[in-house]
């Protein structure tokens, strides 16, 4: 669950908090640009978010607290989070026997690089996750962190064919105009997004 929640998470922020900001038309193509203090301050808004668990090897909940910083970089979104969790508890192997070590209640700081990586005859960003080295102790936050750390360095996928419409306001009317994003750059703390008209179908 906590897989699905984590790219979820930045898609969420992608399309719902770019869209709203300005877009400026060069040739055929629409650029909306999100700066990091507004992708942080977008996520923020969203906060606390409970990450469910609930697989063979981690039950309990795992919830985003805060943001304390963000940077866009070299296609790459850096975060700066207070995680807490509740009710946790993993399997664990001892002397060839399996057990379910309970956790309980933890609170950490945790850091968090997320690579973007954009397809554009497909329409999908993949994101890699990536988390610092967790540590060796059998403490909670050592292995919460190795936990946040199996989930790092693979690909997960997010399709954004079907983006919701750009609205402007003409007059007193709404006009939609459906888009699809045909390039997507993260650099100099800013997320950049190119779309064009279009059905925004995948092909």
């Amino acid at each position: 669950m906590f897989k699905r929640s984590l790219p979820f998470l930045i898609l969420l922020t992608l399309v719902t908090a770019a869209l709203p900001l300005h877009a400026a038309a060069a040739s055929d193509r629409i650029t909306l640009t999100l700066p990091a203090d507004a992708l942080r301050q977008a996520l923020a808004d969203i906060l606390p978010l409970p990450l469910p668990l609930d697989s063979n090897h981690a039950r309990g909940t795992l919830t985003i607290e805060s943001i304390d910083s963000l940077r866009i970089h070299d296609s790459i979104i850096s975060l700066k989070t207070m995680v807490s969790g509740h009710d946790l508890s993993v399997n664990t192997r001892v002397a060839g026997q399996d057990f379910r070590l309970k956790l309980g209640q933890v609170r950490m700081p945790m850091r968090c690089d997320v690579r973007l990586r954009f397809d554009p005859a497909d329409r999908i960003l993949y994101l890699t996750p990536r988390f610092p080295p967790a540590g060796q102790g059998a403490d909670p936050a050592a292995t919460v962190g190795r936990l946040l750390a199996s989930l790092a360095s693979r690909e997960y996928p997010v399709n954004l064919a079907h983006l919701q419409p750009l609205r402007f306001r003409i007059g007193g009317q709404v006009v939609p105009i459906n888009v699809h994003p045909v390039a997507i750059t993260a650099a100099n703390d800013v997320l950049v997004l190119d779309l064009v008209p279009g059905k925004g179908q995948s092909r």
